[in-house]
């Protein structure tokens, strides 16, 4: 019986303690919910970027090449006559994909029914050809894509097809207006 008595005891001060600084457990709870929230957030990043395998075939045969520079230590991307180049001039790479993205700052995207900000990424027409993924809808960039006076065209991702066009399937083949903001 001392057991339970010495739990009514702890109860009992536990409840007077929390009368006299009610606060207390709050801030308390609350601070141990950003906590837990932060972890999940650090963990879901973590996972996507670096303990998952990426969505495309032969993933261990994928190569990223970046031109490096006497004046800064950052990785640089090739331009596009450099990128023609190493494409045109490998042997050891059955194929080349490039990529570049459009800085900080989003884009301005006018689309059918509304204006909005985006991120987005510049590729070679032949950069889905190396990954190989399939389209959800519509199609993806060939290198037909690449050659001048071919019309410009964009590939949503699947996220932003959702977010940003509420997964219309009409936006496929719409005209999209793509600026800087």
């Amino acid at each position: 019986m001392d057991s339970l008595g010495a739990i009514e005891r702890g109860m009992r001060q536990a409840i007077r303690r929390l009368r006299r600084r009610p606060s207390r457990p709050l801030v308390t709870a609350f601070m141990l919910a950003v906590a837990i929230g932060a972890t999940t957030s650090a963990f879901a990043v973590v996972d996507q970027l670096l303990l998952r395998d990426l969505p495309v075939e032969e993933q261990a045969e994928l190569v990223i090449v970046w031109q490096v520079s006497d004046r800064t230590p950052l990785r640089i991307p090739f331009g596009s006559v450099a990128f023609d180049a190493v494409r045109q001039g490998t042997s050891s790479l059955s194929s080349v994909a490039g990529f570049s993205a459009w800085g900080t700052r989003p884009a301005l995207v006018r689309g059918p029914d509304d204006t909005f900000a985006m991120n987005g990424t510049h590729v070679a027409g032949d950069f889905f050809g190396v990954l190989n993924p399939a389209p959800a809808a519509g199609r993806l960039l060939t290198r037909q894509d690449d050659v001048v006076g071919a019309a410009p065209v964009a590939v949503l991702s699947h996220g932003a097809w959702h977010a940003k066009f509420g997964a219309d399937p009409g936006v496929i083949g719409s005209t999209l207006m793509v600026g800087e903001t």
